[in-house]
């Protein structure tokens, strides 16, 4: 309302995806087709020289690749969601004509273990 015209506000937005369960929206279900986790050298990859948590993990399966890949897409499509509530957020800031004076960070955690170093 006029009342906070003008004030500053902080706003912290934190959506659960991509982690599991990366439940995505209805209507991105088909999105994302093809999707699966990047295979870099370092995908079942393993070392006895790693962290004993990391070294001991078994090569991945092609069933485990398969859950993978699925949650590789799901993370997609989960992800097209925070895009668009993050398009919203812009909008709702350029409508309340704050644009000019808002300051976004934006920041992530790990990244993805997606059969990387054999972590599912």
């Amino acid at each position: 309302g006029s009342a906070a015209a003008g004030r500053p506000f902080f706003l912290y937005f934190a959506p659960h995806c991509p982690h599991t369960p990366a439940m995505p929206a209805a209507w991105y279900k088909d999105a994302c087709a093809g999707v699966r986790s990047p295979r870099t050298p370092a995908y079942n990859h393993s070392n006895a020289g790693f962290h004993a948590l990391v070294a001991t993990q078994p090569p991945i399966s092609d069933v485990d690749a398969t859950l993978i890949d699925d949650l590789a897409r799901r993370r997609c499509q989960c992800l097209l969601s925070v895009d668009d509530a993050h398009a919203a957020l812009v909008v709702a800031v350029k409508e309340a004509r704050r644009w000019e004076s808002t300051y976004w960070v934006v920041t992530s955690d790990h990244g993805y273990n997606l059969g990387h170093y054999r972590l599912p």
